[in-house]
């Protein structure tokens, strides 16, 4: 089957191309020459048998098919980066410097760190839980963990959380008469939100239902505190799969009705272009992947 696998140089050279629309710009990058680049794009341009790019006077942008092209490539070559990484353990050493925010900190990173510690000795992890966003050519920071649609410019950036939004409640809101055994009983106990994104209007219009209708409890400023007011048995929230698992696994929360929407949001892995080959980023990139594969609270 490799007579169906494109040039491995030649996608190296897409990925750059693609990130910064410029021949020039990612013929620096790779310290090779423009031409050169041009020749790599043609030639997987020619294995495909379609472009890639719309190339003007003075511009250059990804047709349609090199911007669905695009993710399956990235992601292909940050799994082949990490695995790398992962073979040459000796140079996963030093001080890693993470930014995250609070609700990232609180509802998975901590109960998990000493896990990546444990694995990577010689790594000196520091975590700064903010929810301020990381400016990284003004912060000494190797890593910063970003909830939001992405992707940003300027970084490289990897998303970490694929998957659906749920309603979850304490589980002695399946009790009584109004317990939520059924969803129009949702009308009966508050909807605790996020002041950032409110994704209960889109929750809701999925089982024809809407706001207007529903008792709307308190907005919280960080979104771990509407989940954790809901295993308090405060309420109903709105929580991602890496945002509720470890309570659905504890006991404290429940998935009352079986219904997901896609999230437009997602947690993303974001590092400078200058760091994306160290070893401390890969290797930290690569345990979050493993940590979060095969989470699901349905």
């Amino acid at each position: 089957m490799t007579q169906n696998l494109p040039p491995l140089n030649a996608l190296v050279v897409f990925e750059t191309v693609a990130k910064h629309l410029s021949f020039t710009t990612a013929a620096g990058e790779l310290c090779i020459t423009q031409g050169a680049v041009s020749q790599q794009i043609r030639k997987l341009e020619d294995f495909l048998e379609l472009p890639l790019f719309r190339r003007g006077h003075q511009s250059l942008s990804l047709t349609q098919a090199g911007a669905d092209y695009l993710p399956s490539v990235t992601e292909a070559l940050d799994k082949i980066r990490i695995s790398t990484a992962s073979l040459s353990r000796k140079d996963a050493r030093g001080v890693l410097s993470v930014n995250v925010s609070p609700s990232f900190a609180n509802q998975w990173l901590l109960s998990r760190f000493h896990l990546f510690c444990r694995e990577y000795p010689d790594i000196d992890l520091k975590i700064n839980a903010t929810p301020i966003r990381t400016e990284f050519g003004k912060e000494d920071v190797d890593v910063a963990i970003r909830y939001g649609a992405g992707p940003w410019p300027g970084v490289h950036c990897t998303k970490l959380s694929h998957g659906r939004v749920y309603a979850v409640c304490s589980p002695e809101l399946l009790e009584g008469p109004h317990g939520l055994t059924t969803i129009r009983n949702l009308k009966h106990h508050l909807l605790l939100r996020n002041s950032e994104l409110c994704l209960w209007p889109m929750w809701l219009e999925s089982v024809g239902m809407n706001l207007a209708e529903m008792r709307q409890g308190p907005t919280f400023n960080l979104l771990y505190m509407a989940i954790q007011a809901a295993a308090n048995g405060q309420g109903v929230a709105l929580g991602s799969t890496l945002q509720i698992y470890d309570h659905i696994e504890a006991g404290t929360l429940v998935v009352p009705f079986k219904v997901g929407v896609i999230s437009p949001v997602s947690y993303w892995f974001l590092t400078p272009e200058i760091k994306v080959r160290d070893a401390k980023v890969l290797a930290f990139k690569s345990w979050i992947t493993a940590e979060l594969q095969g989470q699901n609270p349905i």
